[in-house]
């Protein structure tokens, strides 16, 4: 099973509910290649305007091309286009999807159903707003890496970074798409942009490896030093995403290759022709070497062995326990 990454899961997925998107999940896989060059939804999400059918991964895979509703671990491939009132498509002759057996009663042609799935979906994008707005404001504040670019590690419950210091490839993925989904889809402003590309260069500077071409786990506070040289496709998958929505939204398309590079070479090396999908069972784990779960009041605690455990604090990957 995959660490969970609370915090910054909740923040994604709200940020990304309310900008319109779906945040990318937990325990997702590669993106297939059309998604990357089209920076579409992750997690199955429906883009507003998108109707062809598609399918949602289980645990917020990305989907190779949106059209799918569905939240995280589950989805429902939606096969008829809507019109923008929110339903179904009309055919000209006034029939619900082109259905000769399904004529509206007179008067009603051309009006559209009233759907009370966009209906609560509009209500609860209204009351998530605000926390959107205020999560994206504390990182906005308070995560970036004034110092040595990207955004800092672990930060305290008032945003003051605290160690451990080093950067890893899934939080730092996760900031670069968050800005670029934000700029895109709520606030366009020169801070955003800059603030952007900055992340962008210290992810490709700091975490590909010039050998391969593959993303390194985790890196020294600076970039310049790698802590974990493993490479795992869960891991990658968040910066493949990263890359090709940054490279979307900012017209960046050296950020668009380097994202079809690398689903390239796993596509070629990791695809199960037998069964699709991709083999992850060579994939090294989340954990470093002695460390141990402890499954314990509902919830699922990281612990080094032997050590013990103190009060949680905000990361930049999570809600995480400091050790005594």
């Amino acid at each position: 099973m995959q660490r969970r990454s609370l915090w910054l899961s909740v923040c994604t997925a709200v940020i990304g509910y309310v900008a319109g998107c779906s945040p990318v999940g937990e325990q997702g896989a590669t993106p297939a290649a059309s998604s990357i060059a089209s920076g579409g939804s992750p997690n199955g999400a429906l883009d507003p305007g998108v109707g062809a059918a598609g399918s949602a991964g289980e645990g917020g895979d990305p989907v190779a091309s949106g059209g799918a509703a569905g939240g995280d671990g589950e989805g429902v491939a939606v096969g008829a286009p809507l019109d923008p009132g929110g339903g179904p498509a009309l055919s000209p002759s006034g029939t619900l999807g082109g259905d000769a057996g399904s004529e509206l009663a007179a008067g009603d042609a051309g009006v559209a159903p009233p759907n009370p799935q966009l209906e609560r979906l509009s209500a609860l994008s209204a009351r998530l707003a605000p926390l959107a707005e205020r999560t994206v404001g504390f990182w906005l504040a308070h995560g970036p890496d004034a110092s040595f670019s990207g955004f800092h590690a672990t930060l305290d419950r008032q945003g003051n970074p605290i160690a451990p210091e080093d950067k890893g490839l899934i939080q730092q993925s996760r900031h670069l798409w968050m800005l670029s989904t934000w700029y895109d889809r709520r606030q366009a402003t020169p801070e955003l942009l800059q603030l952007a590309a900055q992340q962008y260069s210290f992810l490709r500077e700091s975490f590909v490896d010039a050998a391969d071409g593959a993303f390194v786990y985790k890196v020294s506070r600076d970039g310049s030093r790698v802590v974990d040289a493993k490479k795992q496709m869960f891991a990658e998958s968040y910066a493949i995403y990263a890359l090709a929505t940054y490279g979307r939204v900012f017209g960046q398309t050296d950020a668009t290759e380097l994202a079809l590079a690398r689903f390239a070479s796993i596509d070629a090396s990791r695809h199960d022709a037998q069964n699709g999908g991709y083999d992850q069972r060579s994939d090294p784990g989340d954990l470093p070497a002695g460390w141990k779960t402890q499954e314990a009041a509902g919830e699922r605690r990281l612990l080094p062995a032997g050590q013990g455990w103190r009060a949680p604090r905000v990361s930049g990957h999570g809600c995480t326990g400091g050790w005594t």
